[in-house]
């Protein structure tokens, strides 16, 4: 299954070409293209998603267009979880009170500022959004951003704020990304992680909500990272829809 909002990404492309070379059964989720035009081509089914967004901007769009190629034996009904994530959004976008995520994105993008941030992940999903958190950081709010895992940065990483301890402090940003299904020993290590270096930097925890919708899980925390990146490009100046250095190295690419 290949992905590409806009069907021109050259890799996936490649892709394409390799799994038609070694007769390989494959489909295409894309909004045009062309990886629709090389689907149409070779009699092989695709989901057309709409046109018009940035990509990033699409994940919902592409999300749903990847239940089509679910297995119909699965248990967890992932379209009942979509919808049931749709509408949660909503009221949590609609949701006014102090405490809530708009508010409590502002206030993070504001301690972020110019800092590079550091995101910790400790579960498969929380992992997974500590990613989409740094490419939306890096895109909308045009910030360093980098990801890691745990526990493989207590082997390495956790020794690099030892040097320069005061521009650590001034110059990054470390965010925890929590989530209950957490292992014990990751949630140890999570706590003494705060203990050993959280005077050399500062630390801010995300909690993910607790819930049985695996999807609404890991779109709670997709939607707080997309803020604090777009409230982080607002409190920075920044055009998020500005991808001007992107488009450049794809015409050097081409030779034009």
């Amino acid at each position: 299954l290949f992905l590409s909002y806009s069907g021109n990404t050259e890799e996936t492309i490649s892709a394409v070409n390799e799994a038609i070379e070694h007769k390989l059964d494959w489909s295409v989720v894309a909004s045009g293209g062309e990886l629709i035009k090389i689907a149409e081509k070779n009699n092989k089914n695709y989901v057309k998603v709409p046109t018009g967004l940035q990509p990033r901007a699409a994940l919902g769009h592409m999300t749903r267009a990847v239940l089509h190629y679910l297995p119909t034996n699965i248990e967890f009904d992932f379209k009942i979880a979509c919808e049931e994530v749709k509408n949660y959004i909503n009221d949590l976008l609609e949701d006014d009170s102090q405490d809530n995520i708009l508010e409590i994105s502002k206030k993070l993008s504001v301690e972020i500022g110019n800092k590079t941030v550091v995101i910790y992940g400790g579960t498969p999903g929380s992992y997974l959004a500590a990613q989409r958190w740094k490419t939306q950081i890096n895109e909308n709010s045009k910030s360093k951003a980098f990801v890691g895992y745990m526990p493989e940065i207590h082997h390495n990483e956790i020794l690099s704020w030892d040097a320069d301890k005061s521009g650590s402090r001034s110059n990054f940003q470390v965010i925890f990304l929590r989530d209950d299904e957490e292992q014990e020993q990751i949630k140890k290590r999570f706590e003494f992680t705060k203990r050993i270096i959280g005077n050399d930097v500062n630390i801010f925890e995300v909690k993910n909500i607790s819930s049985k919708n695996i999807v609404k899980k890991l779109f709670h925390l997709i939607l707080f990272g997309d803020l604090v990146s777009v409230f982080l490009a607002d409190e920075l100046n920044i055009d998020p829809y500005d991808i001007a250095k992107i488009e450049n190295l794809k015409s050097l690419l081409k030779g034009s």
